[in-house]
C-alpha cells in the first residue's frame, strides 16, 4: 500500500497527521519484518521486496523537512542509511534497518498525543489530501 493511499484513507476518516505518519511507519515495519524473515530463511531477498521497502522508506523520507532542525536532519540520515541497508539481501542489514525504523516509530508513538493536540490547536497544520508530496512535509 502506498503512503499516498494510506494518507488518503486516514484523511477521509479525519485522522491527524501523526496517525498518517504512524500508519506509514507500521507498513514499513511490516515490510522490513517480511524482508528480514526472507533474508534469514532463503538468504536472498527478492528485488520486488527490496523495491517495496525502498518505496515505503522513500515515503517516510518525503515527509522530512530537513530545514526544520537537527532532529529532522538526523531522521533523514537514518532513513537514507536504511535505504542502503535494504538494497542488499544481508539479514544483518535488514535487522539494522528494522531496528532503526522501529526506534523512530517508537519515538513518534511517544509524542502521538501531543502531536494530535498541537494539530487541533493549529500549531501543526493539518494536511490536505490534495497537497503534493513536496509540500506535505513534517
Amino acid at each position: 500500500m502506498s503512503g499516498h493511499h494510506i494518507y488518503r484513507q486516514r484523511r477521509a476518516s479525519g485522522w491527524a497527521r501523526i496517525d498518517m505518519l504512524l500508519a506509514i511507519y507500521d507498513a514499513t515495519l511490516a515490510k522490513l519484518r517480511e524482508g528480514l524473515r526472507i533474508a534469514r530463511a532463503q538468504g536472498d531477498v527478492p528485488p520486488a521486496m527490496r523495491l517495496e521497502s525502498h518505496k515505503l522508506l522513500l515515503t517516510l523520507l518525503e515527509g522530512v523537512n530537513v530545514e526544520s532542525g537537527d532532529a529532522a536532519r538526523n531522521i533523514e540520515r537514518l532513513l537514507t542509511w536504511c535505504l542502503s541497508l535494504v538494497a542488499t539481501s544481508d539479514a544483518a542489514a535488514w535487522q539494522a534497518a528494522h531496528d532503526v525504523v522501529e526506534t523512530l516509530h517508537a519515538a513518534f508513538v511517544e509524542i502521538e498525543d501531543e502531536a494530535r493536540q498541537l494539530e487541533r490547536l493549529g500549531v501543526i497544520p493539518p494536511l490536505d489530501w490534495q497537497t503534493t508530496a513536496g509540500e506535505a512535509r513534517v
